[in-house]
């Protein structure tokens, strides 16, 4: 089983890698045409706001000094947070890149 800490570290080192992916594809900014400039600037907007939502629930989970529910509750919030991340940016690397 994986310690709090090591899952803690594990998906700080996700977040992190899906940060740089993200600015990956702002850097695609001046390739993208006219008509796919709104779609485009939505998917990025969605995208920082999900790293956010990420970075919110794995600082809660790290707060959480309780082993039990609540820690599973908030443990499951982070993975869900993550795979909507990941959905996300698959989906916009696919369409921009």
């Amino acid at each position: 089983m994986v310690t709090k800490e090591a899952f803690v570290r594990g998906m700080h080192v996700r977040l992190n890698e899906a940060n740089l992916e993200i600015e990956r594809l702002i850097t695609r900014e001046d390739r993208i045409d006219a008509a796919a400039y709104a779609e485009y600037t939505h998917h990025i907007n969605v995208l920082r706001h999900r790293c956010n939502a990420l970075h919110c629930a794995l600082e809660k989970f790290q707060a959480c000094h309780d082993s039990g529910d609540e820690a599973k509750i908030l443990k499951s919030s982070v993975d869900t947070a993550w795979e909507i991340l990941a959905q996300t940016l698959a989906s916009a690397q696919e369409r921009f890149f």
